[in-house]
């Protein structure tokens, strides 16, 4: 699958939350993984202790595959923070054996992340991007943001890839999904607050909140705001409950602050959920505002209402952003047309 590089891949375990472990999942099921392309799990757990002892195995594993497997490239999957800086190692352990390096850069904070570092340390953040043989980015919109760091950053755009649902099941109108951590950053007390305004306005909802975080808070939250009725909370989903909840919705919600290009945005694409979103990070790439979707500003209650209203009172509205989105999705997000490209990079690099 990969042009006979032989290619050694690294980031979170497949079953941990969050959508870098969607992208590898995916990967893994399209069959990417295999006698060219090894993948270490190199985090599994918040908990601190496991932090250090999966990356200690998969610096070993790295190291023994270096020296024993014949590496043409090592490729890493990279958040921000100390995702960074694990991943730095392993870049740096790699470039020590004369392979060819992958940065995969998938997080939406990561600019703030380095504007945050001393001037010593974004010097040094900045040199390792520069000497990286391929910075991978998720759109257009990452690889400006990585030029204004430096110009001397090697970008190659990938999007992440996505799967259409083949279970069929029953759409349920008017049921609006959130899939993503329960947080301030991902929107989700603007969201709860235009869900007040559509209760007020008697408007016909049902908000599913499928994602982890403090539970316990929302609950409360919702019955503040009167519209516990109207929302479920489920916690985290995945697999088929995930695929449940995400083809029998009419809508799906992201009004995140931040995002670097959000999984579940490409998903409800790909499975006709029609999608309102903050024009954040890479959304604004994939979606055309009132084409693709619905685009809303940020930490903005009115947008956020305004929009799920109209989507909520207008069917032929949803239907005919569903088919401009189905239609996009398939042609730039298809998995194999992703693996197909990321591919032709490996060949690149190879030489």
């Amino acid at each position: 699958m990969s042009n006979n590089c032989r290619v050694i891949m690294i980031g979170c375990s497949p079953s941990s939350p969050g959508g870098i472990s969607s992208v590898i999942s995916t990967y893994k099921r399209h069959g990417l993984f295999g006698d060219n392309v090894k993948y270490i799990s190199s985090y599994n757990s918040p908990n601190k202790i496991l932090v250090i002892l999966n990356f200690t195995f998969a610096c070993i594993k790295l190291i023994f595959n270096l020296i024993f497997f014949g590496v043409d490239i090592v490729h890493v999957h990279s958040a921000s923070r100390g995702s960074f800086w694990r991943k730095y190692i392993f870049l740096k352990i790699a470039s020590l054996f004369g392979v060819k390096t992958v940065f995969h850069l998938h997080s939406g904070e990561f600019v703030n992340f380095y504007s945050c570092q001393s001037l010593s340390v974004k010097k040094k953040i900045k040199s390792f991007l520069e000497n990286v043989d391929l910075v991978i980015v998720l759109s257009p919109y990452w690889e400006k943001q990585l030029s204004n760091i430096s110009k001397s950053i090697h970008t190659k755009v990938l999007f992440n890839p996505v799967d259409k649902v083949l279970d069929v099941f029953d759409r349920v109108s008017n049921q609006i999904l959130f899939l993503g951590r329960l947080r301030k950053e991902k929107g989700v007390f603007e969201l709860l607050e235009s869900c007040k305004s559509l209760s007020t306005k008697g408007i016909d909802y049902h908000l599913i909140l499928a994602g982890d975080g403090d539970l316990d808070f929302f609950e409360d939250k919702c019955k503040q705001l009167c519209i516990d009725e109207n929302v479920t909370i489920t916690g985290w989903v995945q697999g088929e409950e995930k695929n449940r909840y995400l083809v029998s919705s009419d809508i799906f919600v992201l009004p995140s602050y931040f995002e670097g290009l959000p999984i579940g945005v490409l998903e409800a694409m790909i499975n006709n959920v029609v999608v309102v979103a903050s024009s954040v990070g890479g959304i604004p790439d994939v979606i055309v505002d009132k084409k693709h979707g619905l685009l809303v500003e940020p930490m903005k209650v009115e947008p956020l209402a305004s929009a799920l209203e109209s989507l909520l009172i207008d069917e032929p509205l949803k239907e005919e952003l569903r088919k401009d989105a189905l239609d996009r999705a398939l042609r730039y997000f298809d998995t194999n047309k992703i693996i197909a490209k990321l591919n032709d990079y490996y060949f690149q690099l190879k030489g």
